[in-house]
């Protein structure tokens, strides 16, 4: 700028040639020259421009077009901020040191915001104030850094004040100078705390083998990172999860408010442990329960887990049947038709099975079984569970008891039939005794012809009675009709001695298939138990109908036969106990099985037998009604 400041032609401008310059001019343009700060000198009032090298990059263009030029000229788009500084310097000689100001400049046809930390003093020679003196640092790059640092500080700040976390920072003589707003909100309790010491905002945390002193220590002076979860007692109460972190200024503590996980946890613990409690006594009880448990695969049946009852079913141990199949074990007729079933999402429940096992040839035995398919989230059968009731010993005891309700009704029947046979043959011996006597041809005809009808009834009382104890292996058929007669003719004399009317009604000539025997000797239980109900009133009405009908469950069509009689009638308790083994309403005279067997029979020739019974006066009885499908047994 020296060597530019010699070649110009200072002629043309205000300042006229260098020769004509002032001393105090000189001085000053000597003085700017000499110095590296950026300088410019503003002579005269027209404010003439003069700079050094350190201003050129101030001066906006190139000094061909800015060198002599006036500053109100060169400066003319920053003037309005900068201008009145410079005129009252001039005019009034006032000082002013400015920082930070932005003043828009135009360099090479661009304007740019450039930041000045800049001074003007007023410059003197003899004749008082000549120029003004002006000292501009470009700051620009300095303002943007700040504002850059800012802005990420300030970035900075908004996000550690959304993060889930508590973030302190401590400086190494453990004051806390950081704190993000989750940290406080966590804290909210105790104030202030930013620029305090550490160990008096928590008090609470110096304790014996406290964690925050070993871990916050140990970052501190060994620079070694930690976490660990603790409880901070008053004022706060909360459970706090805290990472420990070094950093060259102390250390960061990243802590967040663990108290609803630590009673989640709990929460977890305690139902966990419940659920094993409970898994083990479900256990305890699958292993001990007093019925067979079973589990078994859908491919081939094999069993996958059971019990220790289903084992002792084989004689074996658990562990000795887990893995064989099950008609391997159980080879019954039948069986693997029903896990079929199951496999497909149909539960079995309650089914009678009776058969053999492989470990105990030659021994039938009898269960009820349930079975149940185990549906996975796809809705897919993945297993099959069983639960299996052995009651041999309680079928044997039903056999025996039916065995000994038969020997009982045939003890009732010998005794019925002994009393009817004994009238016709009384009646035989007085007629050959009258007809001995007798002289007359005549009359003597006449007792031979009654002892002859006696005799035939006699005979017709041995016919029914073999054929109601002919018991066949095989199902046959017989009509409606056939079963009523005989059972009526073997209590004939019972019914006219008790005064009871007989009144029947037949409308169904199908004959059913069943095993005849059975079906008598139930109807023969329903007819006694009619009569002795109408004996303790001297007599009633035995009403016996049939019709064909439907059971609705199945469909099926059937023979239906009503006993009824206007007996003593039996009341709403007693009503429904009367198919319950060993109950009787007759005491010592009766053995409480007639009805029990009875339904039993009914029930293995799937039909049924239901009652209803009145005591009110004028129109007390019971009405029994018995359904058998017309093909009650196939074999």
């Amino acid at each position: 700028m020296a060597d530019a400041l010699r070649a110009w032609d200072w002629s043309a401008t205000p300042l006229g040639g260098m020769e004509g310059w002032s001393p105090e001019l000189l001085a000053q343009v000597n003085s700017i020259l000499a110095c590296p700060t950026p300088m410019m000198l503003f002579w005269g009032p027209e404010l003439t421009l003069i700079y050094n090298d350190g201003a050129v990059p101030v001066a906006t263009r190139n000094a061909s077009e800015t060198l002599g030029q006036s500053a109100r000229d060169v400066w003319k788009e920053a003037w309005p901020i900068v201008g009145d500084q410079v005129e009252r310097a001039l005019a009034e000689g006032v000082g002013t040191w400015n920082e930070r100001v932005l003043v828009p400049l135009l360099r090479k046809g661009v304007m740019e915001d450039v930041w000045f930390d800049y001074s003007y003093s007023a410059v003197f020679d003899r004749n008082g104030i000549a120029g003004v003196l002006v000292i501009p640092l470009d700051v620009t790059a300095s303002v943007l850094a700040e504002r850059a640092l800012q802005s990420t500080g300030a970035e900075l700040k908004r996000v550690l004040d959304v993060t889930t976390d508590g973030i302190l920072s401590v400086d190494r003589n453990w004051r806390i100078t950081y704190g993000n707003a989750p940290a406080l909100d966590i804290i909210s309790p105790i104030q202030n705390i930013v620029g305090r010491d550490f160990w008096e905002v928590f008090p609470a945390a110096r304790y014996e083998e406290s964690p925050y002193v070993e871990h916050y220590t140990r970052a501190m002076e060994e620079g070694v990172a930690g976490e660990f979860e603790a409880f901070y007692p008053e004022p706060v109460n909360i459970w706090v999860h805290v990472h420990v972190r070094p950093s060259e200024e102390g250390i960061v503590l990243f802590f967040r408010d663990s108290t609803r996980d630590v009673a989640a946890r709990e929460a977890l613990q305690r139902q966990s442990e419940q659920a094993e409690y409970q898994r083990a006594q479900i256990e305890s009880l699958y292993r001990s329960a007093p019925i067979g448990l079973a589990l078994f695969d859908v491919e081939d049946f094999r069993y996958l887990k059971l019990n220790n009852r289903q084992a002792e079913f084989f004689g074996l141990e658990p562990e000795q049947i887990v893995g064989r199949t099950l008609t391997e074990m159980a080879p019954i007729e039948g069986l693997r038709e029903l896990f079929t079933q199951v496999r497909e999402g149909n539960a079995i429940v309650n089914y009678p099975l009776e058969g053999e096992l492989i470990t105990r040839p030659g021994e039938h035995r009898y269960w009820t079984v349930s079975y149940f398919p185990v549906v996975g989230e796809d809705g897919q059968v993945q297993a099959i569970t069983a639960a299996s009731l052995e009651i041999t010993q309680q079928r044997k005891a039903e056999l025996a008891l039916i065995q000994s309700e038969k020997l009982a009704v045939v003890g009732r029947l010998a005794s019925s039939i002994a009393h009817e046979i004994n009238n016709p043959l009384e009646s035989v011996t007085n007629l050959l005794y009258l007809a001995g006597m007798s002289d007359d041809v005549a009359q003597l005809r006449e007792y031979i012809e009654a002892a002859q009808i006696e005799l035939r009834r006699a005979s017709a009382i041995t016919n029914h009675t073999l054929r109601f104890h002919r018991q066949s292996t095989s199902p046959l058929e017989v009509t409606c009709e056939e079963l009523i007669q005989s059972v009526l003719v073997l209590h004939e004399s019972r019914l006219v001695n008790s005064h009871v009317q007989v009144e029947k009604r037949k409308r169904v000539r199908r004959p059913i298939r069943c095993f005849e025997g059975e079906i008598r000797q139930v109807l023969s239980n329903l007819v006694v138990n009619a009569i002795d109900a109408m004996r303790a009133q001297g007599g009633g009405r035995l009403l016996i109908r049939s019709r064909e009908g439907t059971q609705w469950k199945t469909g099926q069509k059937g023979l239906v036969l009503t006993v009824a009689d206007t007996g003593t009638g039996m009341s709403e308790a007693v009503l429904k106990r009367i198919f319950e083994p060993f109950y009787t309403t007759k005491g010592v005279s009766g053995t409480g099985l007639g009805l029990w067997v009875s339904s039993e029979i009914i029930a293995r020739h799937h039909g049924s037998l239901r009652a209803r019974s009145s005591q009110a006066k004028g129109r007390s009885g019971t009405i029994f009604t018995m359904f058998l499908p017309f093909v009650a047994v196939t074999r």
